[in-house]
């Protein structure tokens, strides 16, 4: 498992929806399947790893990518 994070990415703003929703802070979300290689994000970097996975992918990888939501509980069930 590999984890990204930096100081820099705690400024992120982003839109959010109009329309109520739950976001369980408790559980990962799978935003890639894959297979081999994990790699576990939060936040920005989110994006920054979706545009390596999609390299990844261009020289024959398929990495699998989650969104682990919050350091604190640090927990893997995935949704």
């Amino acid at each position: 498992m590999t984890l990204f994070e930096h100081v820099l990415l705690y400024t992120l703003n982003e839109r959010i929806p109009d329309e109520a929703y739950i976001c369980n802070l408790e559980e990962a979300e799978m935003l890639r399947p894959g297979q081999y290689i994990t790699i576990s994000t939060y936040s920005r970097m989110m994006y920054h790893v979706m545009h390596a996975a999609k390299a990844l992918v261009n020289k024959g990888y398929d990495p699998e990518v989650i969104n682990i939501r919050s350091l604190k509980p640090l927990i893997f069930t995935r949704s």
